[in-house]
């Protein structure tokens, strides 16, 4: 039930991202949902619900505005991979390395981005500059921050109605 809410809420995010947020106007700064909502689960869910959810939130947002087929989902792979096992095991608390380390990917991810993009279709090179990608990292750090916490508050509330639904096991009586 949790998987299914929270792919629910990636196309929800895949939406507000490709009709909303680019419209803003860009001094207003322009967060990237899609990237923040892998980051989100790559934080807080297992291995394969988490490759599922990076996966179609990706192809859904390259099928709506994918400039080069298959690279949102293959991008967002990547970050689900890199922050899973940067995070595994780590003696620190959550809060303190979760959003830099999401601006932080943001930022490789894109610079890596461009590198990709400037060998496989020079053409199609996205709009890039230091002082924009520095800003783009930066609003994504701050957009980052309410939306954990909705999907925090989310995830914990589902759990609680997954927790409450199951009865507890009765147990037979002995016969003998």
């Amino acid at each position: 039930m949790i998987v299914s809410v929270f792919w629910f809420l990636a196309l929800m995010l895949v939406v507000l991202q490709t009709s909303v947020v680019h419209s803003l106007p860009a001094w207003l700064g322009q967060p990237d949902f899609v990237f923040i909502y892998c980051a989100y689960v790559a934080y807080n869910f297992a291995w394969i619900p988490a490759v599922f959810l990076v996966f179609s939130a990706g192809w859904a947002f390259d099928a709506v505005s994918g400039i080069i087929p298959g690279i949102y989902p293959l991008m967002n792979l990547l970050v689900l991979a890199g922050l899973k096992l940067l995070t595994n095991k780590i003696p620190i608390k959550e809060s303190m390395y979760q959003i830099p380390l999401l601006g932080l990917s943001y930022f490789l991810v894109h610079m890596g981005l461009y590198f990709f993009c400037s060998f496989s279709a020079p053409d199609l090179l996205p709009e890039w500059g230091w002082s924009l990608i520095l800003q783009k990292s930066f609003f994504a750090m701050l957009a980052a921050v309410p939306l954990f916490l909705v999907c925090g508050r989310l995830q914990m509330f589902l759990q609680k109605r997954v927790y409450l639904r199951k009865s507890p096991r009765r147990r037979r009586a002995k016969l003998f």
